[in-house]
């Protein structure tokens, strides 16, 4: 599963609103929105605290963030090969 989705997994298994959700990390709800939507991913010291706060890794994030950029580009993924 990817970290957007993990992240919305996290949240409705603690029954957490997004306002209450990104008061743990702490951003706006419209950040947390942004991330569950997979519109955008948290830069790296807000990917660390929700590594604290959720147990989503960095690494998840990243990879996360790398796969979005490379279909931006549209380019082809060097590990898929």
């Amino acid at each position: 599963m990817a970290a957007p989705e993990d992240l919305k997994k996290w949240r409705d298994g603690k029954k957490l609103s997004q306002k209450d959700a990104a008061a743990l990390v702490p951003v706006s709800a419209a950040a947390w929105c942004d991330w569950e939507q997979g519109k955008k991913a948290p830069d790296i010291e807000k990917a660390a605290a929700l590594e604290v706060v959720t147990g989503i890794s960095m690494a998840a994030w990243a990879d996360f963030a790398r796969t979005k950029r490379l279909a931006r580009e549209g380019s082809p993924d060097p590990e898929a090969a």
